[in-house]
């Protein structure tokens, strides 16, 4: 688990400092202070050993790599990673762990001796390189090359988990999380999911995975003659079972989530911060997540009380790039609710 992130020259960013990292984190914030940016840093960071990672993040925004012959240099979308668009300046993402150990992510649009050679082999130009990346995590760097709509990355060992952020307002695969589900019921492992559900609805007995013509679609028992589709029983229902299948696969890894309220009325809230610190003690996950909703930081702080307090709660602020982490202490929270005190 980490303890504190450091983040430079990336997206809001000229430079981030954060400290004090617990397994649940939250991060509050004025609009375009940059708390996505920090949930995206660690989205890279976390996989850097993944350099499609980069495209599948230009996706997210809505950008599309396999068009960057019609952009210039600081216009190409790579170049929104870098604050300012200041391609020159690397992006440098580093992570400390309980143990003091480092993990370092570079993004890079300068090309080594190395870089060089590398795309020789590839028989590729170096004027069509994309972004260069470097992980520096021992006991050896790793390099990855993203050029022109594809990926070049050298042999490397793959993270046991591979994150996502959950983007509010995203519509998630439903064939992915169906096929996901339906492994876990071969394992008999799909209670916690099950039970995540009758958080917004408790007459969901049973969940059931239909496929058919390369669609798939989740079936609920909620008591009726036949079994409905999950997705007709609101949007609550469809995030919550993605976020609780998002737990059980991060297992040993991190969970990213924008706007956590998203889709939940602010009467089940402390149900779902209940959920959310007790799949993370059990399945080890370090979780990430941004609100703006004052009900949702009360209820996170409210059910980490009735935990063990594994939880960080941070206010991001920045000011012409330079950013701030305010981070809040058990008595501090405790007191500004209390005293009904603004936090976010």
């Amino acid at each position: 688990m980490y303890t504190s992130l450091s983040i430079k020259n990336f997206r809001a960013f000229e430079t981030l400092e954060i400290e004090g990292l617990k397994r649940v984190n939250l991060f509050t914030g004025r609009n375009n202070s940059g708390k996505t940016s920090v949930l995206e840093a660690v989205y890279l960071w976390w996989g850097s050993n993944d350099a499609r990672r980069v495209e599948r993040l230009f996706e997210a925004r809505g950008l599309a790599s396999n068009r960057i012959e019609r952009f210039s240099q600081r216009t190409m979308p790579w170049a929104t990673l870098f604050h300012d668009l200041e391609v020159e300046a690397d992006i440098q993402i580093v992570g400390t762990n309980e143990t003091g150990s480092e993990s370092k992510l570079e993004i890079s649009t300068t090309l080594t001796d190395a870089d060089r050679t590398a795309l020789n082999v590839f028989n590729t130009d170096a004027a069509d390189v994309l972004v260069t990346r470097k992980l520096h995590l021992s006991p050896r760097p790793r390099d990855f090359l993203l050029v022109k709509g594809k990926t070049i990355d050298f042999p490397q060992r793959a993270h046991s988990t591979d994150p996502r952020i959950l983007f509010a307002g995203a519509k998630p695969d439903p064939r992915e999380l169906a096929e996901y589900y339906n492994s876990l019921e071969l394992d008999k492992s799909q209670k916690s999911t099950l039970d995540a559900l009758k958080i917004i609805d408790p007459r969901i007995t049973d969940l059931k995975t239909n496929f058919s013509d390369g669609y798939a679609v989740m079936y609920a028992d909620v008591a009726r003659r036949r079994l409905l589709p999950l997705s007709v029983l609101g949007d609550g229902a469809g995030r919550l079972f993605q976020l609780a299948l998002e737990m059980r696969r991060g297992e040993g890894g991190v969970v990213l989530i924008d706007e956590i309220e998203n889709g939940f009325h602010y009467s089940v809230l402390p149900k779902v911060w209940e959920l959310i610190h007790k799949l993370a003690k059990q399945y080890n996950v370090q979780v990430f997540a941004v609100t703006h909703s004052h009900e949702c930081a009360v209820a996170a702080h409210e059910a980490a009380n009735a935990a063990d307090y594994d939880y960080g709660y941070f206010r991001i602020e920045q000011k012409n790039g330079v950013g701030r982490a305010v981070a809040y202490s058990h008595e501090q929270m405790q007191t500004s609710i209390e005293a009904n005190l603004e936090v976010r």
